[in-house]
């Protein structure tokens, strides 16, 4: 691994891989929104160890506008995109109590 600094892309950083996509469509306001795709299923075993991590991507809700055939008029809707690829714990995974994966913390009753 090369070293790393402010300076390096976050791109570069990030334990999950990913891509930019472009998602485009001429009869919407905004025209391009910019999403991500997570590049690969895991982070690399070097960056995490044995911890059971998967990436997956982060989800936002835009509201955009949608003009009809004709492109006399435009209605708002609500479109998902991508806005980040993390890593999260995976989910349905039996860690045979390994841990340092997912500890158990008390917490008391507020009054």
């Amino acid at each position: 691994m090369s070293v790393i600094s402010s300076e390096t892309p976050l791109r570069e950083r990030a334990l999950c891989k990913f891509e930019y996509i472009l998602n485009y469509n001429p009869k919407r306001i905004p025209a391009a929104l910019t999403e991500v795709k997570c590049s690969c299923p895991r982070p690399s075993t070097r960056l995490v160890g044995k911890r059971i991590f998967e990436c997956e991507p982060l989800r936002y809700q835009v509201r955009v506008l949608l003009f009809d055939d004709e492109c006399h008029t435009y209605s708002e809707h609500v479109e998902t995109i991508a806005l980040a690829c993390i890593p999260v714990v995976q989910a349905n995974v039996n860690t045979d109590g390994d841990a340092d994966v997912m500890i158990p913390v008390k917490a008391e009753i507020p009054t």
